[in-house]
C-alpha cells in the first residue's frame, strides 16, 4: 500500500525509491517470520505426536524461541521468560480461549524438559523421593516391555488396530515393506494408523528411572572399588546415564559422585585419567549447577594439571575447561589457575587440530579479561592485544599499549607482534588528541623498535610522524613521553641504513631540516634525550649514502656546536658527540673542529685511553684526532705534549701481542691512523722521535695479527719511514793502514751498504718487514695491496733497485707481485707495473719470471688504463714480446 502511496506523493524521487525499498523489507520480514513459526509449531506439534521425552528435542524448541524472541540463552533470562509464559497461559484460561491455551500448553510441556529451564533442587529433589521408595534390587523388564518385533524393550510403545503395542519405529518398518496384517496376530488391518500407549510408555519410563536411581545409588562403592576393570566399567556407565537424560545429571549430583570423580583425578593411571575427564565432561554438560559444583570439588585445578600430560589427557582435559568455563565466574576462576594460560598457548600450538581449536576458543574466552590478555602476551599469544589495540575502548587501548611498552620481549616476539600490525593501530592510538595515549604508544614504540629486525616495517606502518610530531612540534608534552620519542627514533636510525630511513621517511619533513631541528633541541633538553638524539644523528649520518647530509650540517656550523658536548659530564652524552664529531670529520670539517679544540679537549680525550673508558669513546676519540689535519703542526705539537703517541703505542703493542681480545680492532684502525702524522717523511725528527718509542716491530708484528685495514695502515707508515732511510743510513768507513793490522770493517746493511738500525734509519731490512710485507698480499685486498706494493717500491728505488730485487725474490715476492697485475685495481696493478719494471730489469729474473708475467702483461697492455697501458708495454718490450717503437708506448 505505501509502495503505491509513494507513487502518486509529491515528494522527491530518491524519498520515494527509500520508501520502496522499506516497504518491500517489510514484506521479507514478514514472510520470514510467518515461516519461523510455522516451523517452531510443527516441531512442537512432532515432539508431542511422538511423545518425545528427551530433553534433545526440548533443547532444539527452546533455541528456536528464543531465537525468534530475541532472548538471550543465559539460563536466569530463559527461566525468567518461561515464568512469564506460564503466567501468560494462566491469564488466557481465564479468558477462556481455549486453542491457544491448549498450544501454549503443548509448547510449556515440552520446555519442561529442556536442560536450561531445569532445577537442580527439582531434580535432586525428586530422586532422593524416589530412592527411598525403591530396594536394592534391578527389577528385569516386565515381558509386555518388550517389542514383539525386535526383542528389545520399546522407547515408543504404539498400539494399531489388531490392539497389539510394538514399538514405533519396527511397526512403520513392517508395513512399509508392504505387510497389511498384524505381526502376532495375523489379524487384517483395514487402517495403518498407530495409536500411542501412553501408559505403557510411562510405565516403561518408571523402570527405566527405577534401575537408573538404583545403578547411581551403587556407584559411590564401584567407584571407590580400587579395581581399575571395576572402576572403568563404572565410569563407562555412568557417562552413559549422564547422556541418556540431562535429569540424570541432578540425580549424580544428589548422589553426591561429583566429588568423588574430580578426586579420582589424582589417580596416575593415564588412560583411566581420560575416562574420569571425560566423564566429569558428560555430568557438567549443559547443566550449569553441577559445572559450579565440580569447580568447588577441584576439577579445574586437576584438569590444567592434565594439560602439561600426555596429549590424549590434555584433549579430554580441555573438553572438560570448555564446558566448565560455559559459566562466565568459573571461567575467571579457571584463568587464574597456576599455569593454565602457558599450558592453554602450547596447547593452541599443538598439532592436534581438535585440542588447538578447543584451546583457542578458551584462551578467548579469558580474553575478556584485560589481565588474562596480558598474561597471553607474556607467554607469546598475542592475538588478543592486539585485537583489543585494534577495536577495544581507549582505555584498553592505552592499558595494551601501556602492556607493551613494559614487556620484556626477545626479538622474535617483537618481530612476530609487527607482523601482526600491532604499529598501525598504534599510530592511531598516537593520533588521539590524548596525553596518556600518546605515552602509551610510544612507549610500545620504543620498546618494539629495540629490534633491528623491525625497524623498516615500523617506519614503513607510519611510525615517523607520530615520533618527530612528539619531538618536534608538541610543546606540552611530558619530559617521559619525548624521552620514548627520542628513543625510539635512535632505534629506527641504528636498525636502518640511512639510505632506508630516506627512501622510507613516511612524512613530508625534510630529512636534513629535520637533523638541524633535533641539534637545536640539544640545549633545550636532558641528558637523557640528548644522547638518544646525539645517536640517531650519528647512525643517520655514518653512511657512506649520507655524504650530502653531513655536508649539511657542516655547512650550518654544526661542529662548533657539537664541540661543546665533548666534555659533557654526562657519560653517555659525551660518546655520542664523541660519535657524532667522529663521523661528521670523516670527509670534512676538521679545520673548523680545531678551531673550537681547547687544550682541555685534547687532554680529556688522551685521558679516556689510560682510564677504564667505554671503548667506543677510545674508538671516537681516537677517529676524531685521526681526522685533524695531518700538516697542521700546531696540532701534532699539542697531541705531542699531552701523550698521544705513548697512548697509540700502548694500545697498537697490546694488539700485537697476542691480546686483541682485549682490545677492539676499530681502536686500533684508528689509532694507526691517528700515527700516520707521527711517521711523515717530510719530519724526519719527527720520525726519529717515534721510532724511539718502539713503533717499527710492532708495525711489523701488525703485518701478520691485524685486520686488512690495520695491515694497511701499517704498510703505509713503513714506507714513509722506509722513505727516510736511504739518507740516514750512516755509510761504512773505509779502514786505513796495513790491512793486517786493521780491524775488521763494520759490515754494511745489504740493501743500503751503510749502517742500519731499526730506530735510527727505519731499515725494512733491518726489522725483517719484507718477508710480512710480501705475506699481507695474501689477503687479497686492494687497500692493503697497494700500500704492501708502494711500500716495497721503496726497496727498488733508485740505486738500489739491484739489490732491492733480489732480497724481494728472495722472500718469494716476485710471482706475488705478478698475480696482483690481475687485480681489478688500477691502482694496485700501477704499484705492481712499478715493482716489476724493476725486478725484470735483471736478466736473470727476466728469464726466470718473464714467461708468468707475460700473458698478465699482455692483457694490461690492450685493455688496461691510461697509466697502465704504457708501464705494461715497456715491460713487454723489455722481455722482447714489444719493441720500443711500439704504439702502446
Amino acid at each position: 500500500m505505501l509502495d503505491l502511496t509513494a507513487d502518486h506523493m509529491d515528494i522527491p524521487l530518491k524519498t520515494k525509491n527509500k520508501i520502496k525499498l522499506l516497504c518491500r523489507d517489510m514484506q521479507a520480514m514478514e514472510i520470514r517470520v510467518s515461516a519461523e513459526e510455522d516451523d517452531l509449531v510443527k516441531l512442537v506439534e512432532l515432539v508431542v505426536r511422538n511423545h518425545y521425552t528427551d530433553s534433545k528435542h526440548s533443547n532444539e524448541v527452546l533455541y528456536k524461541l528464543a531465537t525468534m524472541a530475541g532472548i538471550s540463552m543465559e539460563r536466569s533470562s530463559l527461566r525468567h521468560e518461561f515464568d512469564e509464559l506460564r503466567q501468560e497461559k494462566e491469564l488466557l484460561a481465564q479468558d477462556k480461549d481455549d486453542a491457544e491455551v491448549l498450544q501454549l500448553n503443548q509448547i510449556i510441556s515440552v520446555l519442561s524438559s529442556a536442560d536450561a529451564l531445569g532445577s537442580a533442587t527439582v531434580g535432586e529433589q525428586l530422586y532422593r523421593e524416589q530412592r527411598q521408595g525403591v530396594d536394592n534390587n534391578f527389577l528385569p523388564p516386565l515381558q509386555t516391555f518388550y517389542c514383539p518385533i525386535t526383542q528389545e524393550v520399546m522407547e515408543n510403545p504404539v498400539e494399531i488396530e489388531s490392539g497389539q503395542t510394538y514399538e514405533m519405529a519396527a511397526i512403520q518398518k513392517w508395513f512399509a515393506e508392504g505387510h497389511r496384517v498384524c505381526p502376532i496376530t495375523k489379524m487384517e488391518l483395514s487402517n495403518l494408523s498407530l495409536k500411542p500407549n501412553r501408559l505403557l510408555q510411562q510405565s516403561i519410563e518408571e523402570w527405566k528411572d527405577r534401575n537408573t536411581i538404583m545403578k547411581v545409588a551403587t556407584m559411590v562403592s564401584r567407584l571407590n572399588s580400587g579395581d581399575e576393570s571395576s572402576l572403568s566399567e563404572a565410569l563407562l556407565e555412568l557417562q552413559a546415564i549422564c547422556e541418556e537424560k540431562s535429569i540424570h545429571k541432578y540425580w549424580v549430583a544428589a548422589e553426591g559422585l561429583i566429588p568423588v570423580l574430580v578426586s579420582l583425578l589424582g589417580s596416575s593411571k593415564r588412560e583411566l585419567k581420560k575416562k574420569i575427564l571425560a566423564t566429569l565432561t558428560a555430568v557438567v554438560s549443559d547443566n550449569s549447577e553441577n559445572r559450579v559444583k565440580a569447580c568447588d570439588a577441584g576439577a579445574a585445578e586437576h584438569a590444567v594439571r592434565s594439560l602439561a600430560r600426555d596429549l590424549g589427557e590434555a584433549r579430554q582435559a580441555v573438553t572438560l575447561l570448555s564446558e566448565l568455563c560455559k559459566e562466565e565466574s568459573i571461567c575467571r576462576k579457571v584463568s587464574k589457575v597456576q599455569g593454565c594460560i602457558l599450558l592453554m598457548v602450547t596447547l593452541a600450538n599443538s598439532d592436534n587440530m581438535m585440542a588447538a581449536t578447543n584451546a583457542k576458543e578458551l584462551l578467548s574466552l579469558f580474553a575478556k579479561d584485560d589481565e588474562n590478555v596480558v598474561h597471553m602476551a607474556k607467554v607469546n599469544y598475542f592475538g588478543p592485544l592486539v585485537e583489543c589495540l585494534h577495536k577495544g575502548s581507549l582505555s584498553t587501548k592505552i592499558f595494551m599499549a601501556n602492556t607493551l611498552a613494559d614487556l620484556l620481549l626477545p626479538d622474535q616476539s617483537k618481530a612476530l607482534l609487527v607482523q601482526e600490525g600491532v604499529v598501525s593501530f598504534l599510530v592511531r592510538l598516537a593520533s588521539e588528541n590524548n596525553l596518556e595515549a600518546k605515552a602509551a604508544s610510544l612507549g610500545a614504540f620504543r620498546n618494539l623498535s629495540s629490534s633491528c629486525e623491525n625497524g623498516v616495517a615500523m617506519i614503513k606502518d607510519g611510525v615517523m610522524n607520530p615520533v618527530l610530531e612528539v619531538l618536534l612540534t608538541v610543546k606540552s608534552v611530558a619530559v617521559p613521553i619525548r624521552e620514548n620519542a627520542a628513543a625510539t627514533f635512535a632505534n629506527l636510525a641504528m636498525c636502518c641504513e640511512s639510505n632506508v630511513i630516506n627512501r622510507l621517511w613516511g612524512t613530508q619533513r625534510d630529512v636534513g631540516e629535520v637533523l638541524l631541528q633535533l641539534m637545536s633541541l640539544l640545549n633545550l633538553t636532558g641528558p637523557n634525550i640528548q644522547s638518544h638524539i646525539l645517536k640517531a644523528l650519528e647512525c643517520i649520518c655514518k653512511s657512506s649514502t649520507s655524504l650530502g647530509l653531513r655536508e649539511r650540517l657542516r655547512e650550518r656550523e654544526s661542529i662548533q656546536f657539537l664541540a661543546h658536548f665533548m666534555n659533557d659530564k654526562d657519560a653517555t652524552v659525551r660518546l655520542y658527540a664523541l660519535k657524532f664529531l667522529f663521523t661528521l670529520t670523516k670527509d670534512g670539517g676538521a679545520d673548523t673542529l680545531v678551531e673550537e679544540l681547547s687544550p682541555d679537549s685534547f687532554d680529556s680525550m688522551v685521558g679516556l685511553f689510560s682510564l677504564d673508558s667505554l671503548e667506543e669513546e677510545k674508538i671516537a676519540a681516537m677517529g676524531i684526532l685521526g681526522n685533524l689535519p695531518l700538516n697542521n703542526r700546531k696540532v701534532t705539537e699539542r697531541m705531542l705534549q699531552v701523550g698521544v703517541l705513548p697512548s697509540i703505542v700502548s694500545i697498537l703493542d697490546k694488539y700485537s701481542s697476542a691480546q686483541f681480545g682485549r682490545t677492539s680492532p676499530m681502536l686500533v684502525e684508528n689509532a694507526m691512523w691517528t700515527l700516520i702524522r707521527f711517521t711523515l717523511q717530510t719530519d724526519v725528527e719527527l720520525q726519529l722521535h717515534t721510532a724511539r718509542h718502539g713503533i717499527i716491530p710492532i708495525l711489523v708484528n701488525l703485518l701478520s695479527v691485524g685486520t686488512p685495514l690495520i695491515k694497511c695502515r701499517a704498510a703505509m707508515s713503513l714506507q714513509q719511514f722506509s722513505e727516510s732511510t736511504v739518507k740516514l743510513s750512516i755509510p761504512v768507513k773505509k779502514s786505513k793502514g796495513l790491512c793486517c793490522f786493521s780491524p775488521l770493517p763494520d759490515a754494511g746493511c745489504v740493501l743500503h751498504g751503510g749502517l742500519c738500525s731499526v730506530e735510527d734509519t727505519f731499515c725494512l731490512i733491518e726489522s725483517n718487514a719484507v718477508t710480512p710485507l710480501i705475506q699481507a698480499l695474501d689477503d687479497n685486498d686492494d687497500d692493503l695491496d697497494e700500500a704492501v706494493l708502494s711500500c716495497l717500491v721503496t726497496l727498488v728505488s733508485g740505486d738500489l733497485w739491484v739489490k732491492g730485487s733480489d732480497i724481494i725474490a728472495e722472500a718469494n715476492g716476485v710471482k706475488q707481485i705478478i698475480k696482483k697485475l690481475t687485480s681489478e685495481n688500477a691502482g694496485v696493478q700501477e704499484k705492481a707495473l712499478s715493482v716489476l719494471d724493476k725486478i725484470l730489469m735483471k736478466e736473470d729474473y727476466k728469464v726466470k719470471f718473464g714467461s708468468v708475467a707475460q700473458m698478465p702483461l699482455v692483457s694490461l697492455a690492450q685493455a688496461g688504463t691510461a697509466q697502465t697501458r704504457p708501464l705494461a708495454a715497456k715491460l713487454l718490450a723489455h722481455l722482447n714480446i714489444l719493441h720500443d717503437q711500439s704504439s702502446y708506448f
